[in-house]
């Protein structure tokens, strides 16, 4: 999700007209490295990351991945993981969340709703 919104919010960058138009996005996630390169994926999220990039490079941008170890204390990265840790746990986070990735697997949507079945039943 990060790398998505990252992306996105490249057009709101105020350039001049000789700027480079290089983007490089940093990660500690392999496996969404991985995902985007593979062709044969077709999560809703990583497609959605494939547009935007696509979008930029529309644009005339370079967009380059790099993939950096965790928790080796690289400034960048540990400022990302705090703010992923606290847009977890806040309500605007949940919310940015719901309404960024809208598709929720059946299996999970049954789970939920029988969760709240069991609870109604138990309060009754």
């Amino acid at each position: 999700m990060a790398i998505l919104k990252a992306l996105e919010h490249i057009q709101n960058l105020q350039l001049t007209e000789d700027a480079d138009k290089i983007l490089l996005v940093n990660t500690d996630s392999k496996i969404t490295l991985t995902t985007v390169q593979n062709r044969n994926k077709h999560y809703i999220l990583i497609e959605n990351i494939r547009k935007e990039i696509k979008r930029l490079e529309d644009q005339q941008w370079t967009v380059l991945f790099n993939w950096v170890k965790a928790h080796i204390r690289i400034e960048g990265n540990e400022m990302a993981d705090q703010l992923a840790k606290k847009a977890a746990t806040d309500d605007i986070g949940h919310l940015v969340y719901d309404l960024c990735y809208i598709k929720i697997p059946t299996s999970e949507i049954g789970r939920q709703e029988a969760e709240k079945i069991i609870a109604n039943w138990q309060i009754k």
